[in-house]
């Protein structure tokens, strides 16, 4: 994982940061909000509390109103891709390796 400032992220038109949190289960989450406004844009992940992650990994989800999030965090550095396709049961999620160091607002 590297360590340095994350960089701005396009989605949707916007230019994103990158921020994270947890879910309840302590599962990495990745949001993406305006860079300028701070307003949310979108969460870039889902949790399944039955399918076990370790701490780099996260389920990016990539349909719907999220469709080319995972194109655009492969392209700013954040995430590798690992080709494993999670079903939920109506949709499948993006099994990924975090590829940088989380920086959590602590606004």
């Amino acid at each position: 994982m590297t360590t340095s400032k994350l960089p701005t992220i396009q989605f949707l038109g916007y230019n994103c940061k990158v921020t994270f949190g947890y879910y309840k289960d302590e599962n990495l989450a990745i949001m993406l909000i305006d860079a300028e406004t701070k307003e949310p844009i979108a969460d870039a992940t889902s949790n399944l509390p039955t399918f076990p992650l370790k701490s780099y990994e996260v389920l990016i989800k990539n349909y719907s109103e999220n469709e080319g999030i995972l194109q655009a965090l492969i392209d700013g550095g954040i995430i590798e891709d690992t080709g494993i396709a999670i079903s939920t049961g109506f949709v499948k999620l993006n099994l990924c390796n975090l590829l940088v160091e989380p920086e959590f607002n602590e606004d």
